[in-house]
């Protein structure tokens, strides 16, 4: 989480104001423009489409939003729209219908809390509120329960430390208060496990990680399968993946959604939409390694349309 993203281009003004006519003769000109409308909105950064956007309501006094909503639809529909929000907008939305949905949907709540830095989780609750009237804390206190819930609330609260610094003493020493808290305790005590999870850097747990296999002689995730079950674990669980490889967490995570009984389009959007600027070319280079098999090629065979050509060009635009 706390590796640096590439910085993106500087955004002139000019520009801006091109693509976003070009996206309003791609949208309301004699027919849509499919691909004009995919390379504008893959070829730019967050900050760029976000300008761009800006740019249509001032020219064309209308939301590009409303305009992508009218002129096109389907899972093409909401590749376009993922790409023309605001990366917090995505997840408040998402978090929305994970918490208030049918079932609440763990796995997505889990890679979003895992997944945002600091002021990413922030930027989230402050949209989530703007847009739904509630907290988001409030929500998931609504929807979850016990000690899965406060994981959850540990790791909205932004409150990890996101440089680099390792320091082998405090390895050790929490590896000690995680083996106190668990294998040697008459049940778990959870809260030290979060404590640490949830305000440690993934290096730094990293260490701790391998000092508790040392110490112990059982590695992390034999020990929480040991000493915590359901959701409670899962959250671990992804916390462990992360540390180990946060590329192997997305290429399976993808995996899953492609793979699954028939394609879950709404997380193959999201993860290709928010990773696209960060690491998934490096996400892409997993996938391919385990599963022996390009993502590109998996997505092409799975996707179609101007839905399959939209997630390619994010692919091929990527970072």
């Amino acid at each position: 989480m706390s590796a640096v993203s590439p910085a993106p281009p500087v955004v002139s003004k000019t520009d801006v104001e091109r693509r976003a006519e070009i996206l309003r003769k791609a949208l309301k000109g004699l027919g849509t423009k499919e691909a004009d409308i995919i390379d504008v909105l893959t070829t730019s950064w967050t900050a760029k489409r976000q300008a761009i956007a800006a740019a249509y309501r001032a020219a064309y006094k209308t939301d590009l939003l409303e305009d992508i909503k009218s002129d096109t639809s389907g899972d093409f529909r909401k590749v376009l729209k993922a790409l023309s929000q605001a990366p917090e907008v995505n997840d408040a939305k998402t978090l929305h219908h994970a918490v208030k949905g049918l079932g609440t949907d763990e796995d997505t709540i889990l890679e979003i809390l895992c997944t945002r830095t600091n002021e990413e989780l922030n930027k989230t609750s402050n949209a989530y509120f703007s847009m739904f009237r509630a907290t988001l804390i409030s929500d998931i206190k609504k929807d979850t329960s016990g000690e899965f819930l406060e994981v959850l609330l540990a790791l909205l609260s932004g409150i990890r430390d996101e440089s680099e610094r390792t320091d082998p003493i405090q390895a050790k020493s929490d590896a000690e208060a995680l083996i106190k808290a668990g294998p040697k305790k008459w049940g778990t005590d959870v809260k030290t496990f979060t404590d640490i999870f949830a305000t440690r850097n993934f290096a730094q747990l990293r260490e701790t990680f391998q000092e508790f296999e040392k110490l112990h002689g059982t590695d992390i995730q034999t020990a929480v399968k040991n000493e915590m079950s359901g959701d409670l674990a899962k959250s671990f669980l992804v916390l462990v993946q992360l540390v180990q490889s946060k590329e192997e967490y997305f290429a399976e995570r993808l995996h899953k959604a492609v793979k699954g009984l028939g394609t879950a389009d709404d997380n193959l959007i999201r993860i290709l939409v928010s990773r696209k600027e960060k690491d998934l070319l490096a996400i892409a280079t997993a996938f391919e390694k385990v599963h022996k098999k390009s993502l590109a090629a998996v997505i092409a065979d799975e996707t179609s349309s101007n839905y399959k050509d939209a997630l390619l060009a994010i692919l091929q635009n990527a970072v």
